[in-house]
């Protein structure tokens, strides 16, 4: 063997040796401390979207409640004036304002919730 080959295996000795080394060794402090922080990272997105689901799941509730409600109260006061528990001959426009007025709460509301929640990215305008 001349020197030029002698180098040459030498070199590629070398290499293996390095690349053994690197396989069978510990990952370094930098390499550790960053999965760390992407760990760390990644476990905070995890919790910011549980959090965001259960207040999304808690509005919706407490929204469809109030929905609820009001609903029940304009069918009370139909009935009761069907039944002629109230009486408005002074103020005739005042049940159907009343009327009018809690279907459009009802509606408005109901559309905006309907809208966040059911929400799609996919059909929204791109700008």
């Amino acid at each position: 063997m001349d020197s030029s080959e002698k180098k040459i295996s030498d070199l590629l000795k070398l290499a293996r040796d390095q690349r053994e080394k690197k396989q069978t060794s510990k990952p370094t402090e930098v390499e550790s401390s960053e999965k760390q922080a992407q760990q760390k990272l990644f476990e905070y997105h995890i919790q910011g979207l549980k959090d965001f689901y259960y207040l999304r799941k808690l509005w919706s509730w407490i929204i469809g409640l109030l929905l609820g409600i009001t609903t029940l109260v304009i069918v009370v006061f139909i009935f009761l004036l069907g039944w002629s528990y109230l009486n408005y001959e002074l103020y005739p426009w005042f049940p159907n304002t009343v009327i009018v007025s809690f279907f459009a709460q009802v509606v408005g509301l109901g559309t905006i919730v309907a809208m966040y929640l059911f929400s799609n990215p996919f059909f929204q305008k791109r700008k």
